[in-house]
């Protein structure tokens, strides 16, 4: 109840009380004219002066007492009393109301801290003014340390003047539709200066006549890596699609050029078998064999990657030296560095342990990686084969290094670009730069890494650090079993 609506009684005016004073002085002024005039008009001056005073003491100030002060008085105390009973009532009431307000402010506070999402409000001046408890945990602050201060602590912005455009935006649609919700997605900050994509969903609220705005902040650090993830896994998809396209076009030029030369050798064969020299003869069939050993070449690659790819491959390990694997794998490439007038040496640098391994196996590694140095040397090169023994670094932390060897095989080739050094052992890939294009399905590296792993080891391609040329070298435990 507020007090200007309390009702008292009413109080004596003050033209009432100039009216009571103003017949108190007739009063007396009559009562003097009559007690000097008519009661004793011969008396004493000093006995009139005394009497008029005894009259005045008597007479008028009893009854300017009672007529005037005595109900003035009164008036006055009853409505100090009724004011202080209306002041204690109101005072009550506002307490009261008080309490209730404050219950209600406790019951929104809790309400927003059991909300599993990070709240602020915000007033007009973009400046702080609740962080409920999820908050304070998601950005690392005390709600005394940041209340009141400008929203640009948490979502700052790139520009010199810490002007946030974007943040803006949104902020002035939803001031000036109350009924707009508004999503987007910003960079907020942490305390401890750490930055994370965050979704913002702003809406306008009305908290006692006041416009504040809440803003719920969702931190989306993962849900943007996994959509990163599913891009990166489309590109890679879409890439491998590609990658077997390429591959496949290029396997049906790989089999029909052999396959093309064995139809028309032999056609010729059987046109010229009774006309032509034995040693026409003789060369229709060796062209005619060394495309059907292209072939099968080809066709025992597609093979082998299948069955590794499907995890069928099984390891035969036996105890066997790399040097003499190597020496045979030069002994029958031979003909291949004849054609290209290429030599190979072949450098072991200290004793080589025998190696606990699928001989078989790591021979078509070997081969492999000479075949391909064959295709991109010059005429003329040199080929090197170095074999070491090492210590392999552990894959896994906490285990120690284990014993191994190193095989490497360089060329003097164009080398490979730092990009496509992981790559080439991929399946289905051969280099992009087109000059480096040559022969081939590309199987070869892929198949290669598959069976060191296999063996427990790593294959890894660099280019040479004096002069041109690769490296391509790969390193298997003694004991890979």
């Amino acid at each position: 109840m507020n007090i200007k609506d309390a009702h008292f009684e009413q109080p004596i005016s003050n033209s009432q009380i100039n009216l009571r004073i103003i017949s108190v002085i007739l009063v007396v002024q009559f009562a003097t004219m009559i007690s000097a005039d008519l009661v004793l008009p011969d008396i004493n001056p000093y006995i009139e002066t005394f009497l008029s005073s005894v009259f005045l003491v008597a007479v008028i100030l009893p009854f300017t007492y009672f007529f005037v002060i005595k109900p003035f008085v009164i008036s006055r105390n009853n409505v100090i009393g009724e004011l202080r009973d209306h002041q204690d009532n109101f005072e009550e009431k506002v307490h009261s109301r008080t309490k209730e307000l404050e219950k209600s402010q406790n019951d929104v506070s809790l309400l927003l801290d059991s909300v599993a999402d990070a709240i602020v409000y915000i007033d007009e001046n973009q400046n702080i003014t609740q962080f409920n408890n999820n908050a304070k945990v998601f950005f690392g602050y005390d709600e005394g340390e940041i209340v009141g201060r400008p929203l640009i602590e948490i979502f700052p912005s790139k520009a010199k003047n810490n002007h946030n455009k974007k943040f803006n935006k949104y902020f002035d649609s939803v001031r000036i539709n109350s009924k707009l919700k508004l999503r987007g997605n910003m960079h907020a900050r942490r305390k401890n200066g750490d930055k994370f994509p965050a979704e913002i969903t702003m809406s306008k609220i009305n908290a006692n006549g006041k416009n504040l705005y809440s803003i719920i902040v969702n931190d989306i650090t993962k849900r943007e890596k996994y959509e990163q993830s599913l891009v990166k896994e489309k590109e890679q998809a879409e890439k491998s699609d590609q990658e077997k396209s390429e591959f496949l076009a290029n396997m049906t030029h790989e089999l029909r050029t052999p396959m093309h030369s064995i139809v028309s050798f032999s056609a010729l064969g059987l046109k010229k078998i009774a006309t032509a020299p034995t040693e026409k003869i003789q060369q229709y069939f060796q062209s005619i064999h060394d495309s059907a050993n292209r072939m099968l070449k080809l066709i025992n690659g597609l093979l082998d990657i299948s069955k590794l790819e499907a995890n069928k491959t099984v390891l035969e390990y036996a105890a066997v030296n790399l040097k003499s694997i190597s020496e045979q794998c030069l002994s029958e490439i031979q003909p291949q560095l004849n054609d290209k007038k290429l030599r190979c040496e072949l450098d072991v640098h200290q004793v080589v342990p025998v190696s606990l391994c699928d001989s078989t196996k790591i021979h078509q590694v070997i081969i492999n990686l000479l075949s391909n140095s064959v295709k991109f040397s010059p005429v003329s090169g040199l080929i090197r084969i170095n074999i070491s023994a090492q210590m392999l670094a552990p894959r896994t932390k906490g285990v120690e290094a284990i014993p191994g060897i190193q095989v490497c095989v360089i060329d003097q080739g164009k080398g490979i670009i730092k990009e496509e050094r992981e790559s080439i052992f991929n399946k289905y890939t051969q280099s992009k730069k087109k000059e480096n294009r040559v022969g081939g399905t590309g199987l070869g590296l892929a198949i290669s890494k598959e069976i060191i792993e296999l063996h427990k080891g790593h294959i890894w391609a660099e280019d040479v650090s004096d002069g041109g040329g690769a490296v391509i070298c790969f390193q298997i435990p003694i004991n890979s079993k």
